[in-house]
Order: structure tokens, then C-alpha cells, then sequence
């Protein structure tokens, strides 16, 4: 469980730093890179808002 909570502090940290910019397309990879499943894709998904036509 410890991958699972230093993930959690992750998006804790992100989330206190408010919108963060990052460059085009590092979203579609992350979520393409977590299969976009299981607890850390749907962080990831949380994170960041990823258009239907962007996982495409």
C-alpha cells in the first residue's frame, strides 16, 4: 500500500498547488501510461480533465 499513499500525497500536493500548467499532451500520456485504470488512473483522471477526443 505504501505506492498507493505516495500516490495520494501526490495528488494532495498538486491539488494544494492549485492548476498547474503543463505542457501540451503530458496529460494524454500519463493516463495512456496508467491504462487509466486502478486506483492511480483515476487520480490521474482526477487530476487532470482529459477530453473524450484526446484518449482517441
Amino acid at each position: 500500500m505504501e505506492f498507493v499513499e505516495e500516490i495520494v500525497s501526490l495528488k494532495d500536493q498538486l491539488s494544494f498547488q492549485g492548476k498547474i500548467d503543463v505542457p501540451d499532451g503530458i496529460n494524454k500520456i500519463v493516463i495512456a501510461g496508467m491504462g487509466g485504470s486502478g486506483i492511480a488512473g483515476k487520480i490521474f483522471q482526477d487530476l487532470y480533465t482529459v477530453k473524450p477526443s484526446d484518449t482517441g
